[in-house]
């Protein structure tokens, strides 16, 4: 997320070194954090910035689909008055010098009426970087609020990693085969091990009502059930001669 979040940070720091000379800064005096008492044009353009990024917001949650009113103060709450991101975006983009940002007072707020003040100026100077600070921020931060849910391993990937588990234990790389049959409204569904001259060895047998979710289920209890206790080697078969399979080295 943080590589990432560059995308709004390195245009915002060039377009405050181009939009204001090096050796502009706010006054000291000046308390970011009592919005009542900024100077008129610091005032108007807080609020008017606030406004945008309120507009914005809720216009681009509802382009995904975030329509109920819960889950938007859910995320206006953890995006916006918790303070984290646009505080991050801030510390990251050079704004703190410029308006002379300091942790003796609401260092969120001042953040805050920080970015709505650069966001007001942008949206008269720059409409590509107004849509960063504005969609821009929303569409980087909003998948941390709704994460999403690993997808689950495929039968092929569990069974590699059921092999490679397998030769680690043995010294030897086995065959991962499946077998299965069905007795009328049930599926039996087996994984097998084999290594070439040893006992094919059954590492799972499981039944189902379906093939596909029992086979699924069968290998992940497999892969689980190996990595909790080793499974012997298979016994090796008696014609197996001088040049039996090599050990792994």
């Amino acid at each position: 997320m943080a590589r990432h979040l560059t995308q709004i940070t390195a245009p915002l720091k060039q377009y405050l070194s181009a939009r204001f000379a090096k050796q502009w800064r706010l006054d000291k005096n000046i308390n970011m954090a009592e919005t009542d008492k900024l100077p008129a044009p610091l005032f108007i353009a807080q609020m008017r910035g606030e406004a945008i990024l309120k507009s914005e917001f809720f216009s681009t949650l509802e382009q995904k689909q975030i329509n109920d009113p819960q889950s938007q103060h859910y995320a206006w709450q953890q995006l916006i008055s918790a303070g984290r991101c646009i505080q991050e975006v801030i510390e990251n983009s050079t704004a703190t010098t410029f308006f002379h940002l300091n942790t003796q007072t609401d260092y969120a707020l001042q953040c805050y009426n920080a970015y709505c003040i650069i966001l007001w100026d942008a949206a008269n100077t720059n409409e590509s970087l107004k849509a960063k600070l504005t969609s821009g921020l929303i569409n980087h931060y909003l998948p941390t609020l709704y994460p999403t849910k690993a997808k689950d391993k495929t039968p092929e990937q569990l069974k590699k990693e059921i092999a490679k588990l397998l030769t680690q234990q043995w010294q030897l790389k086995p065959e991962i085969k499946e077998s299965f049959e069905t007795k009328e409204e049930e599926v039996i569904f087996s994984l097998k091990a084999k290594l070439a001259r040893y006992s094919t060895t059954t590492l799972i047998t499981i039944t189902g009502k379906r093939l596909n979710n029992t086979r699924l289920k069968a290998c992940k209890q497999c892969l689980t059930q190996l990595k909790e206790q080793a499974t012997p080697l298979p016994k090796a078969l008696s014609t197996m001669k001088k040049d039996k399979t090599a050990p792994l080295s």
